[in-house]
Formats: C-alpha cells, structure tokens, sequence
C-alpha cells in the first residue's frame, strides 16, 4: 500500500512540476532534468534537487543488493558453490558487463544514453515477453502435471483447488495470446516510428 502510494504522489509530482514547466514527458530525461529544474528554479530550494537525488541514489543501492541476492542464491542453488564465491562470480560478471557497454559504445560511437535506451527497449519490450512465452510453455511441456497440482494447490486454501484449473487454462491459452499480442504491438510501434 505505502509503495503504491509512493509511487501515486510522484506521479503526481512530476506530472504537476512538468506541466508547470510546459516540459513534454516523452523523453527519459523527466525525472533528472524536470525536476531538477523545478526545486532550483521554480521553487528556489536547490537542496531539495539534492535530497531527491539522494533518496534515489539509496533506492537504486537498495534495489540493486535485492537483485543481487536473487542472482546469488540461483548461482548457488545452480552451480553448488559456495556463497562467497557465488558473490565473486556475479560481480565479474556485472564488471564484465559494464565493460563490454562501454566499449561497444565506443566501437558503434552510439552515445551511452541512446545504448541503454536500445538495451532497456530490447529487454523491457522483447525479451520479457519472449521469456514470459517461453517459460510458459515449458511448464506446459515439461513439469509433470503432478508436481504442478502440488506447487499449485495448498490444502489449506480451499480456493486454490477452484483456481487450479483457471490457472492452467491462462498458462494454456491466455499467456500465449498476451505474449503475442504483446510482441505485435511493440513491431507495430516500431514500423508506425520508423
């Protein structure tokens, strides 16, 4: 509840600030330059701007630890080392990958901003579908209709014996469509741009 509220007076904030402005929100720039602006600008108080970025710097940090133990807990569980080792790992390779960006920016002379546009656009848009699909379909292929009805259902809970067979007929029927569609969608945007 408090995320979600959050998250509705930001929305609230940064359309109420952009709008004062006259700034259009099409561009990533919305929340490191519109508000930015308005704190020193408009308001007059610059350590607001700097309290901002603050409390994003420290949601990113957060954020970032709570991926990274997901990441070392599957090297773990996948691979059986041990968690310090696992730790090691994944931060080689994170550099790694931080290192190859920098120098394909370089090579493509694309600037940084437009490659992590074109990676955020290229995992947001494609590859979570894609997976989404993919992971849907194996379960259907794959996992034993047993082991599913016992992942799936809590003797406990009454309805989750009712909703067993809606879930099986969503992974079926409806995560296929929606993955499509979802697909079609963002190649249609992307030939109407272009």
């Amino acid at each position: 509840m408090f995320d979600i509220l959050i998250a509705l007076l930001g929305l609230v904030m940064i359309f109420g600030a952009a709008h004062e402005l006259g700034h259009e929100l099409k561009s990533p720039d919305v929340l490191f330059v519109i508000l930015p602006t308005y704190f020193n600008d408009y308001l007059g108080y610059p350590i607001l701007g700097l309290m901002l970025f603050g409390v994003l710097y420290l949601a990113a940090v957060l954020s970032t630890l709570g991926l990274m133990e997901v990441l070392v807990t599957n090297v773990q569980d996948g691979l059986g080392l041990p968690r310090q080792r696992a730790v090691w790992l994944i931060v080689a390779v994170i550099m790694c990958s931080v290192g190859a960006f920098l120098v394909g920016s370089e090579l493509t002379g694309i600037s940084k901003i437009q490659m992590v546009v074109w990676i955020d656009r290229l995992v947001v848009q494609f590859g979570l579908p894609c997976v989404g699909g993919l992971l849907a379909w194996w379960i259907q292929k794959y996992v034993s209709k047993t082991l599913l009805r016992n992942q799936f259902i809590d003797e406990d809970i009454v309805e989750s014996r009712a909703l067993y067979s809606e879930w099986r007929g969503i992974l079926r029927w409806f995560m296929p469509v929606l993955v499509f569609m979802s697909l079609l969608i963002v190649l249609w945007s992307h030939f109407i741009h272009y």
